[in-house]
């Protein structure tokens, strides 16, 4: 089995992966993608997650059809959508946004303490180069 970045294919342990693309600086391992939503692993050609050795994260099949249906407009909240979900909670996407916005104001804090104003600059330089709309 030869991989491709945009198919979908099956792990050893059952899972649903998806390779999105090639990264020739990752060696031996440059088929990118993701088991699930969250896991990024990386492949040989082959399928094979290490070089020595089965894991239960190689991929064994691909998955013929279609990809799965594109998300929700609104995903879910951060702690579970409910019944009487009035779209009051986060979503997942909004908290870390949140987060990040939190993580860039220390920052910026800390740069104007060590380094004054140009700490200042450089915080703000970066916020806008990590929050940048595609």
């Amino acid at each position: 089995m030869k991989l491709e970045p945009g198919k979908r294919y099956r792990t050893r342990d059952g899972r649903e992966a998806r390779v999105i693309g090639i990264w020739p600086d990752l060696g031996k391992t440059p088929y990118a993608g993701f088991i699930g939503e969250d896991c990024a692993v990386s492949w040989t050609s082959k399928g094979f997650e290490h070089l020595s050795g089965e894991s239960p994260r190689d991929l064994v099949s691909e998955i013929p059809g279609d990809p799965a249906p594109p998300p929700s407009p609104r995903p879910p909240s951060v702690w579970g959508k409910t019944e009487d979900d009035d779209g009051s909670a986060l979503t997942a996407d909004e908290f870390r946004e949140l987060i990040g916005l939190v993580a860039i104001f220390a920052l910026t804090i800390s740069a104007a303490r060590m380094w004054g104003a140009a700490g200042v600059v450089f915080a703000v330089a970066l916020a806008a180069l990590l929050f940048r709309k595609p």
